[in-house]
């Protein structure tokens, strides 16, 4: 039998005392933040910045650290990364314009981070290289404005006033390379 979802009010916390409890064990996220807490930032030129006016400035390793995060979630774009904050971290929220300074004012910087992070990932096991061959075989196709099939030789082969049989044997004739022509090679002669 169900039961009412109905609101605790005697319940003590609303959210977790901790944002460590939100997270899981062996989620993305606690391998991005030791990632970037063990990386140098100032031995890539990245400074933490005080403002002395205005609002207060969201700090370099937390930029960094979504960043890495988007780049490992494949999001390039700042709206984009503003949005994924919004929608999984619900607690920390740059607007995109603070994202894409960074981006600017670090872009050597993010660039030597990304490849940090996939040695660091290598060398852990995490990821493995595996070599991808093509061999450049080329084969031939019937695939050609004279073979191919366009709406009007379609509409003609299932036509309304053909009987299923006499529109599979069309279509079969019309799919049949012409005579001899079965075993041409790439590219002519």
């Amino acid at each position: 039998m169900g039961q009412l979802i109905v609101p605790d009010y005697g319940q003590q916390f609303l959210l977790p005392p901790a944002l460590e409890d939100w997270v899981g064990p062996d989620h993305l996220a606690r391998f991005v933040r030791e990632f970037v807490e063990s990386v140098d930032l100032a031995e890539y030129g990245i400074e933490e910045v005080v403002a002395s006016e205005g609002r207060p400035r969201y700090g370099a390793s937390l930029l960094m650290m979504i960043w890495v995060y988007g780049y490992l979630h494949q999001i390039r774009s700042t709206r984009k990364l503003e949005a994924a904050c919004r929608d999984q971290l619900r607690m920390i929220q740059p607007d995109h314009n603070s994202l894409w300074r960074f981006w600017r004012e670090h872009k050597a910087a993010l660039r030597a981070v990304y490849k940090q992070t996939v040695k660091v990932a290598l060398r852990s096991g995490c990821v493995g290289l595996v070599l991808q061959a093509v061999d450049g075989t080329k084969i031939a196709s019937w695939a050609s404005s004279r073979t191919g099939w366009s709406k009007a030789r379609t509409a003609g082969v299932a036509g309304a006033d053909r009987s299923g049989a006499e529109a599979n044997r069309a279509g079969r004739a019309a799919a049949l390379p012409p005579a001899g022509a079965g075993s041409a090679s790439y590219g002519g002669s």
